[in-house]
């Protein structure tokens, strides 16, 4: 079982916040998680590398959800509402963020908030599901012959050394294979196989730019943002139904690097 719960946070006073605060929610993510259960949160930040969750920016409610990834801090004032994704790739994990109570309270860096409502019944992209049919609803939609990626927050992948601030279907592809494999999902995947099916999708329209979040003077993470739409039509059905699998998990476990930070948020589509 996998899914997503979107907070809604409400500000307790005025303050400044940071304008990409995804540092601040990752702990207090963890201090939540540890509110419920102590020892889960101990393991998962511990002992697991590969983080089983994903973490949005704050959203802004007042327009459509959009995501809260400024260069420089702001002020908020008290009674602020923002929405925060989280999605949770381990049952336990799942099952714990649930009974977080609502009027809960948190600090997001110096910001005091509480819970105001919370959501996973399928509204504000949020909800609960067996992995089991994500696999179903891609088998059934395998003569689509497009898929649009939205890039919500920045994806950034790694070469070396450097930034790879490019949504080539090769990178994109082969760190969700990844993330699959990681969260032990029920379908075993071949990396090889998904890679060679990656160079056979190609791109056919896209609107983004590079964005640079910094975390602290002079360190940072260069990403992109955007819409994306690829084409599937060389691809064989069963290829096909491969691609449009890994897209809808997407939306679940982020693209690229550091999406237990925030970075990654990705939403899809296809026809």
């Amino acid at each position: 079982m996998i899914g997503a719960i979107t907070w809604e946070l409400e500000t307790l006073e005025g303050a400044r916040l940071e304008g990409f605060a995804e540092r601040l929610l990752h702990a207090a993510f963890f201090r939540l998680l540890a509110s419920i259960s102590p020892a889960l949160s101990k393991t998962v930040h511990d002992e697991m590398m590969a983080k089983p969750f994903s973490l949005s920016p704050l959203l802004d409610p007042a327009r459509e959800r959009a995501c809260i990834c400024r260069k420089e801090p702001f002020f908020v004032q008290r009674g602020t509402r923002f929405l925060w994704r989280a999605s949770l790739l381990h049952p336990a994990l799942l099952q714990a963020l649930l009974q977080v109570p609502v009027g809960t309270p948190l600090h997001v860096g110096h910001v005091p908030m509480r819970i105001a409502a919370l959501h996973a019944d399928g509204t504000l992209e949020s909800g609960v599901l067996e992995p089991e049919e994500l696999i179903a609803t891609a088998i059934a939609q395998e003569e689509a012959r497009e898929i649009t990626l939205r890039f919500d927050s920045p994806v950034c992948f790694r070469r070396g050394s450097y930034d790879y601030p490019l949504p080539e279907p090769v990178l994109i592809f082969s760190s969700l294979a990844d993330k699959w494999q990681q969260a032990a999902m029920p379908l075993e995947l071949n990396r090889e196989m998904v890679k060679e099916l990656a160079t056979h999708i190609y791109p056919t329209d896209w609107s983004g730019r590079t964005q640079r979040i910094y975390f602290r003077r002079g360190s940072g993470l260069s990403g992109f943002t955007g819409f994306y739409t690829f084409t599937l039509k060389e691809l064989e059905p069963s290829m096909r139904s491969l691609a449009l699998l890994l897209t809808q998990f997407a939306v679940f476990s982020g693209t690229g690097r550091m999406t237990a930070q925030g970075f990654g948020k990705t939403q899809c589509r296809w026809r």
